[in-house]
């Protein structure tokens, strides 16, 4: 990726380029302090090919692309951003004369010689060794190798950090240094990306055609892209959510795992529990088998193309979808934009005619004489009207089974609508079209529904 190498190329330029200053001052004195910091001439060494630390090692493909050495696995380049926005911040107070380096013991200022990052440029090779951090002040030793030749620098980071520390020893903290030393023991998985779509895949992903899904959680069906529909087709009286088939697409397609699990044994899955299977318009398929073990270990595995990719529980919920997680789940839409003549009737037959006009401001204007709704009420009533349900089932209220409230009925121009609760279920019914919208887990309703509370003020009873 292009930006893989610019960030690759900055870090060139601030730190392993000439430029390791102290930024103060003017462009006169910053010029100065360039001359006096300067450690080695770049432009002699050309672009960045590869870099290496004791634990990682990554390279530049053609175009810019980045990838670890182990495994020729893609970098994610936020990670890599990550990495070099602490690497840019690095700055060079000074650097040491050779008498000086001479009187200082050498695991004075090195305690270890491991802690090393190597850039390969196209003409050759520089070295940066991380060594102990001064006792009196955030700086620390700093070895620049090209070659036989080395320079050592007192250097400090000038970057944030957000890590709350004494403010009356700020001057010696080592927050900055600890941060600085972990980049040179990040695995190379840290660099990964575990996206599981790589890049070509993303792309052939625009001509998918259709996407069948199977789990043993919910029935096997069908998103049928071309022309917008699932099989099996929604329930009569309801119509797709066509948003829903991009916010699954764009899940799956941003679907990272936890770990990539290179060289493993695909027969060493166990316990299936899901599979997607994508089907392209040039007639070629993808599929994704997700697994509940691996070897001794529980979780979410996912298998494509002969790779593994452990998942969170999170990302493998797209592999338990409902249709109707595809269906328009909502009782009433556009409610709030409508304008009707409608009626609220509550338990023990009483009954409230009004005219609801949602088109600029709302208002459930009432007919019947003596009574006045309350609007701030009855809009949050309405407005839950609007919702979109948990999933819908087929029938009447009457059907259900157990105990049950009715709350209130509605006529909203002829659509008569009845709300029940069941235990901490709330179900809207259609009547005429004997369709019920269940809402799960509503033990506290976001709406009045007590004949004295939607009315304004004590307006009395009706008979």
């Amino acid at each position: 990726m292009r930006q893989n190498l610019i960030l690759l190329l900055t870090l060139s330029a601030l730190i392993l380029g000439a430029y390791l200053f102290e930024e103060i001052g003017d462009r006169n004195k910053r010029a100065t302090e360039d001359k006096r910091t300067t450690l080695f001439n770049m432009k002699k060494y050309g672009e960045v090919k590869s870099f290496t630390s004791p634990e990682a090692s990554l390279k530049l493909l053609a175009g810019g692309a980045s990838v670890t050495v182990k495994n020729n696995w893609p970098v994610d380049p936020k990670r890599l951003q990550e990495f070099f926005s602490i690497l840019t911040g690095i700055r060079a107070k000074r650097i040491l004369t050779e008498s000086e380096v001479n009187s200082i013991d050498r695991k004075t200022m090195f305690p270890t010689e491991e802690a090393v990052l190597t850039f390969h440029f196209e003409k050759g090779v520089v070295s940066f060794r991380l060594g102990k951090k001064l006792d009196t002040e955030q700086s620390f030793y700093l070895e620049v190798i090209q070659g036989d030749d080395k320079k050592v620098a007192i250097a400090h980071d000038v970057g944030e950090v957000s890590a709350m520390y004494n403010k009356k020893d700020s001057y010696k903290d080592d927050t900055k240094y600890r941060r600085f030393l972990t980049l040179f023991y990040m695995k190379d998985t840290w660099f990964h990306d575990n996206s599981i779509f790589n890049a070509e895949e993303k792309h052939h992903l625009q001509k998918i055609s259709e996407l069948e899904l199977d789990s043993n959680r919910n029935r096997r069906f069908k998103l049928i892209f071309n022309g917008g529909n699932t099989l099996p087709a929604p329930i009569p009286g309801i119509g797709i959510n066509i948003e829903s088939f991009d916010k699954f697409m764009t899940k799956l397609l941003k679907t990272k795992a936890t770990e990539v699990i290179f060289n493993g044994n695909k027969e060493a899955l166990l316990e299936k529990k899901s599979m997607i299977k994508i089907f392209y318009e040039d007639d070629s398929t993808l599929d994704l088998d997700l697994y509940g073990k691996y070897q001794d270990k529980s979780g979410y595995f996912v298998l494509k193309n002969n790779q593994i990719f452990k998942l969170s529980k999170t990302e493998s919920s797209l592999f338990f979808e409902n249709v109707q997680k595809f269906w328009n789940k909502i009782p009433t839409n556009d409610i709030l934009n409508a304008s009707l003549k409608a009626s609220i009737s509550f338990p023990r037959g009483k009954s409230i005619d009004f005219e609801l006009n949602g088109k600029k401001n709302f208002e459930a204007k009432t007919i019947t004489p003596g009574l006045e709704l309350d609007n701030k009420e009855m809009y949050k009533l309405i407005e839950f009207l609007g919702e979109e349900a948990d999933f819908i089932t087929q029938g009447t209220v009457d059907e259900e089974k157990g105990i049950s409230q009715l709350l209130l009925k509605l006529n909203l121009g002829g659509e008569k609508i009845s709300l029940v609760r069941k235990k901490s279920e709330l179900i809207v019914s259609k009547v005429n079209k004997r369709l019920k919208y269940h809402y799960k887990n509503r033990h506290h309703l976001p709406f009045s529904f007590e004949m004295s509370k939607l009315l304004v003020g004590s307006k009395g009873t009706l008979e």
